[in-house]
């Protein structure tokens, strides 16, 4: 046997078996079974499931006292059928006929007139008919509760009634499938399991037995699985972790080989353009350095553009100031000694020509000592350049030349 203790006294629809005396004999000990369904309302505890089905037999002398319908009170979401084998067109036609009780209080009611405290109350997980009769009952002897125990204190399974009845009957119930269980049966089965555990304890004690090595090696197996789960969970961490390093020291890598080019890139000088140094492609930083090749050919030739753009105004410049040190010396220049110079030379344009050309790089190199006094050898490069602009100018030579020796000539 087995005692509850008293629930929680909030629930207030719970009310204790009550005691004798009465007018009519109680039973000793009667075999109880419910069948319940799904409904929907917040004021019935135990996981919204209401009575349906009440069956009671006496145990001892196999009388069935109670195998009847019990309509719920509230709206049912889900009749179980293939539990408890109630529909709502078999509900209908029992309340139809006034078999039906009405409500778990008139079955609760039902069932007192044939128990009292003192009554033995019989069933496979007790607690479960005991919450939808809302009723507290100390006196019980639970199948499920003593094939438990038989195993041992610290098995934790409770074998189904079915499985009770095939393994130590050799007894076939609830085999009507999806039409579900009939009740009456349950009640009458768990009765013959109970006879057997207390008249012939040492069949109990052996079917105990196979289960607990059963549950030893279930025990061991689970053991061995969570052992084997532990250990790939473990490697799989090392090898996540392995990986997390490999990637982080393949990073640090990266980084050191981009900052190393940057700092190239500064030593040769170049300029950074929109961060090109810094970008590294995931093949081994390849892109990068054709992209830096490009940008270090384009800003070479910018450089090499410019250059030639200033050299090209400077010689233009000092094409401007040639002319106008050529000018500056035909004005400086005394008529009669350029008629003397041009009627000696008259019959040798080559000799004039020459003696002009003299004259004219002399007086550069003469004007560029003058402006250098402090760097001799840089006035000599700079009149050698002169001298071979001015060759570049013969033509204006000639034309110059030319207009000095027409006057003369118009004056002889």
């Amino acid at each position: 046997m087995h005692s509850y203790g008293l629930p929680d006294p909030k629930y207030q629809q719970i009310a204790v078996t009550p005691t004798g005396p009465h007018k009519e004999p109680r039973r000793r000990a009667v075999a109880l079974d419910c069948e319940m369904a799904l409904v929907q309302t917040t004021t019935v505890p135990y996981k919204a499931s209401e009575l349906i089905l009440l069956c009671a037999v006496d145990y001892l002398t196999g009388e069935t006292l109670i195998n009847t319908h019990v309509s719920p009170e509230s709206h049912v979401i889900d009749w179980c059928t293939k539990y408890s084998g109630v529909t709502a067109h078999t509900m209908a036609e029992a309340e139809a006929q006034g078999k039906a009780l009405k409500g778990w209080q008139e079955a609760r009611f039902e069932l007192w007139k044939y128990i009292d405290a003192d009554t033995i109350l019989v069933g496979q997980s007790l607690q479960n008919d005991l919450h939808v009769l809302r009723m507290i009952h100390t006196m019980v002897v639970d199948s499920a509760i003593l094939t438990n125990l038989a195993v041992g204190f610290e098995c934790t399974r409770e074998w189904s009634l079915k499985v009770l009845c095939d393994e130590l009957l050799g007894m076939k119930i609830q085999t009507q499938g999806k039409k579900g269980h009939v009740c009456v049966e349950d009640a009458f089965a768990t009765r013959e399991v109970v006879l057997l555990c207390c008249q012939y304890p040492e069949r109990l004690e052996t079917w105990a037995t196979v289960k607990r090595k059963e549950q030893l090696v279930q025990q061991g197996v689970r053991k061995d699985a969570l052992e084997n789960a532990k250990r790939e969970k473990a490697k799989l961490k090392g090898e996540q972790q392995q990986a997390r390093e490999e990637a982080l020291e393949k990073a640090m890598i990266e980084r050191a080989r981009v900052k190393e080019q940057q700092q190239k890139v500064r030593e040769e000088g170049l300029e950074i353009v929109d961060g090109s140094a810094s970008k590294v492609n995931e093949k081994g930083g390849l892109e990068t350095e054709q992209v830096q090749d490009m940008e270090a050919e384009k800003r070479q030739e910018i450089r090499r553009e410019k250059q030639r753009r200033k050299r090209r105004k400077q010689q233009e410049k000092r094409q401007n100031n040639l002319q106008l040190e050529l000018e500056h010396s035909r004005s400086s220049v005394p008529p009669s000694s350029s008629r003397a110079l041009i009627g000696d030379s008259a019959h040798n344009d080559g000799e004039a020509l020459q003696q002009s050309q003299s004259s004219v790089g002399s007086i550069i190199r003469e004007k560029l000592l003058d402006e250098h006094p402090a760097d001799k050898g840089k006035a000599l490069r700079q009149s050698d350049i002169a001298e071979e602009v001015a060759a570049a100018f013969q033509p204006t030579l000639n034309k110059i030349l030319g207009l000095i020796k027409a006057p003369s000539s118009r004056a002889v």
